[in-house]
């Protein structure tokens, strides 16, 4: 029988300048990378359009519970609060964003730029956030920020 991957275990989190803060009551998160294809031009003797990579890209998306600031662990987790801060930083400064996803097969790491963030104050319920980064480069599998040794 096959053992299965559980999404519970897989924790994205943010680089805050001296660690990865995962971020606080996840409910869910993704990874999305595609790539283009560019179709050339036929040629007299092969009538196909010829196909070849175009650009790549990823985004990474996420779903939270909200954690309330007398939480105990708020200081140690990206929650909404911390994710706008990280935001504005990165808008005033025009440095990109370290992430990582960690605990499935194999963990993941990058950097990009956040393009959405969006809460949700439901009257009956749990107030909820939403982010979205756009990813640089291509997903690495090797840790940027961990030390050299």
């Amino acid at each position: 029988m096959s053992k299965i991957v559980q999404g519970k275990n897989v924790i994205l989190k943010f680089w805050d300048g001296t660690a990865y803060l995962p971020v606080g009551c996840l409910t869910t998160n993704s990874i999305n990378e595609s790539q283009d294809i560019t179709e050339g031009e036929p040629n007299k003797c092969d009538t196909t359009k010829p196909k070849s990579q175009g650009s790549y890209s990823y985004d990474i998306s996420g779903d939270a519970v909200m954690i309330s600031l007398d939480d105990t662990e708020y200081a140690t987790k990206a929650h909404y609060e911390k994710l706008r801060t990280l935001w504005a930083d990165s808008r005033t400064s025009g440095d990109a964003i370290n992430w990582a996803m960690e605990g499935s097969n194999i963990d993941y790491y990058g950097e990009g730029f956040i393009t959405e963030l969006s809460a949700k104050y439901p009257t009956d319920g749990s107030a909820t956030f939403t982010i979205g980064l756009s990813g640089i480069g291509e997903v690495l599998l090797t840790d940027p920020k961990a030390p050299v040794v």
